[in-house]
């Protein structure tokens, strides 16, 4: 369709009188002339009305101000300079703060106040580095090493304040470092105090096992003496936790190793009996007898613990390839082994021990020997009846132990009722031989029953019971001799055989008659007259070596102030520790009488006084005369004799 030529009167022309700036803005836009005709539809019409007439009313709205249209399209140069401003005050504000920043870092980090807090952490740390170095526990440090890291991080440094004026906080730090070293030495004393006396305990325990071996000779116990002696020299150049630390473990492993001698030897010699009953041109019987001629020799030559340990591993393969061909004389093996395993329930049962649970394991393996009928089921027969003897080591060593330990405590208290001590000093009758009961060495036995849980420790109870009630027997006997101090006793000469101290240095101390012999390689050198310990306080009975040696001496109590028997720091000449707790053989200035009776109460010749009317506190008391030739003529490697 053709469009003819727009006519005034076919037209609306909308059309308003405007401000000069609104027509101005509107521009092209401010006059709109539509058809009024069908060319556009009466919506499209009312539509374009609506939109110029929103326009004008907009303009006539914002009057002055940049109409929103328009603002989307100068704003952006118009605000070009606003934003140079902004930036220019950012880069200040930025430098400012860097200053800023830059001052507290320097004032914070100022020599004035971090030279003397980098100084007081620096000691710190060598002090725990050397600590370290010289075998302190890490769990002995630990709580120091625990304080000086939250000291570490103890400064303000989210404080404002801090920034300003750090002094105080730093000058709080370096005081906390400062505590530090003091406790760090109190850490090395304790410790070094503490493994020594670990040392002295486990030194004794390895003399226990050797003296018990001494009795009963089996591997190469003479070497043990000589790594037992150098222990000793050990612990007299010790002077740090490391050195403590490895005598501990030396005495330990080679207690461990004289332990297992025993059980090593009873298998040697099961060993030999089996192989002995089978057909010696067997060849497997003819390698295995060459291992057992390997193991004895090794058994017989070796003091190393380590080396033992792996022999007996070895014992017990070879051991159990022997059962593997027992299987071929099965009848008299078996009955051989079932006899074995009923001689220790009878043993057991001896002790006093429940023996209800052997007793079945035995039916058991009674009634499986005869349906055994194969070598592997004979083999599997033979091999838990050994399982079931094995069970009972423990129990066997417990009931050994607790039943020697009740026997002593008998013994002690027997004799004891049926021969007192009058003392006419106070006119009290005393036992002679309380260094055997409960205040002496009968508390140490019942402590280590109790506490004894292993094989080992069982053992151990059990030596050192057996000795003490040989030690009692020799008290006894001693009591009633009349020989005179100065000479040879028949008991220092039982003691000297039954231990085999024959050949060594021996300080012989008599109980019975407040008396110390001086015996080298068995022969008498010298004798006097001693206090030992009091009735409550008695010195301990027993086979000792030399744990420390100390010349001079500042003595302190261990018990504390107002206790009855504490006393003040004393000064000692010469002292020779005897056993771990303080028991030492030492001069006393404070006594001029010695001899019998006088570890009870009595009149002392130089005057009685609270420390010299009655005995010791556990030690051996000499004259300073007496003790400087004791300490001049022995040294580490002395036996000393207590009964």
């Amino acid at each position: 369709m053709r469009l003819s030529p727009i006519d005034p009167d076919r037209t609306i022309r909308v059309s308003r009188k405007r401000p000069l700036k609104a027509r101005k803005v509107a521009g092209e836009h401010a006059e709109v002339t539509l058809p009024k005709d069908g060319l556009l539809s009466a919506n499209l019409y009312l539509r374009a009305s609506e939109i110029a007439r929103k326009q004008i009313a907009s303009i006539e709205l914002y009057g002055n101000s940049t109409h929103p249209l328009q603002k989307e399209v100068v704003a952006h140069p118009a605000a070009k300079k606003p934003g140079i401003v902004s930036l220019t005050t950012a880069i200040c504000l930025s430098l400012i703060l860097l200053l800023l920043g830059y001052g507290a870092y320097t004032n914070v980090h100022d020599p004035r106040y971090t030279i003397q807090v980098d100084q007081k952490r620096l000691d710190v740390e060598k002090r725990l580095a050397h600590a370290h170095d010289i075998g302190v526990p890490a769990s002995a440090l630990q709580p120091v090493v625990e304080e000086k890291q939250q000291i570490d991080q103890s400064l303000p440094w989210f404080s404002p304040a801090f920034y300003v004026s750090p002094g105080s906080a730093y000058t709080t730090q370096a005081s906390q470092y400062a505590r530090l070293p003091g406790k760090i030495q109190n850490v090395i004393n304790t410790s070094n105090q503490q493994l020594q006396e670990q040392a002295q305990q486990s030194l004794q325990q390895f003399q226990i096992a050797l003296s018990r071996r001494n009795m009963q000779p089996l591997g190469n116990s003479q070497d043990f003496q000589q790594r037992f002696s150098t222990d000793q020299l050990l612990m007299g150049s010790a002077h740090e936790p490391r050195n403590y630390t490895a005598i501990i473990q030396d005495a330990n492993n080679s207690a461990h190793a004289l332990n297992q001698l025993e059980p090593m030897s009873q298998q040697l010699t099961s060993m030999k009996t089996l192989s002995d009953s089978f057909q010696q041109n067997n060849p497997k019987i003819q390698t295995l007898q060459q291992h057992y001629q390997e193991d004895m020799h090794t058994f017989q030559t070796s003091s190393d613990p380590a080396e033992l340990l792996r022999l007996q591993g070895r014992i017990q393969t070879h051991y159990h390839q022997l059962m593997l061909v027992a299987t071929q004389n099965f009848p008299i093996v078996y009955k051989a082994r079932i006899a074995e395993f009923q001689k220790q329930i009878n043993l057991l049962k001896s002790y006093g021990k429940n023996t209800g649970q052997y007793v079945q394991l035995l039916k058991n393996d009674q009634n499986s020997g005869p349906q055994a009928h194969t070598d592997n089921a004979k083999f599997k027969v033979l091999q838990q009846i050994d399982t079931d003897i094995a069970s009972m080591h423990v129990d066997l060593v417990q009931g050994q132990a607790k039943h020697q330990v009740l026997q002593f405590h008998q013994e002690v208290d027997s004799w004891a009722k049926a021969h007192p001590y009058h003392d006419a000093y106070d006119d009290q009758d005393y036992p002679l031989n309380a260094g055997y009961m409960k205040q002496g060495i009968g508390t140490f036995l019942d402590d280590d029953l109790r506490n004894a849980s292993s094989e080992d420790d069982f053992k151990m109870v059990s030596t050192e019971a057996e000795n003490a009630l040989f030690n009692l027997h020799m008290l006894e006997k001693d009591g009633s001799d009349t020989t005179a101090y100065n000479k040879v006793h028949a008991t220092d000469t039982q003691l000297l055989q039954h231990y085999n101290l024959q050949h060594k240095q021996v300080l012989m101390v008599s109980l019975a008659g407040q008396s110390l012999r001086f015996y080298q390689n068995g022969q008498l050198q010298q004798a006097y007259q001693v206090v030992t310990g009091r009735q409550q306080l008695p010195s301990l009975p027993g086979i000792w070596q030399v744990l420390d040696r100390k010349s001079p001496a500042i003595f302190t109590s261990r018990e504390p102030k107002g206790s009855r028997y504490w006393f003040a720091p004393t000064p000692i000449k010469y002292a020779i520790l005897y056993h771990y707790g303080g028991y030492f053989v030492h001069d006393v200035f404070w006594r001029q009488t010695f001899g019998p009776g006088s570890q009870f109460p009595h009149q002392d010749a130089g005057g009685t006084t609270a420390d010299n009317f009655d005995g010791s506190h556990g030690c051996i008391n000499l004259t300073e005369k007496d003790m400087a030739w004791i300490y001049a003529h022995t040294d580490w490697n002395t036996t000393i004799v207590v009964y």
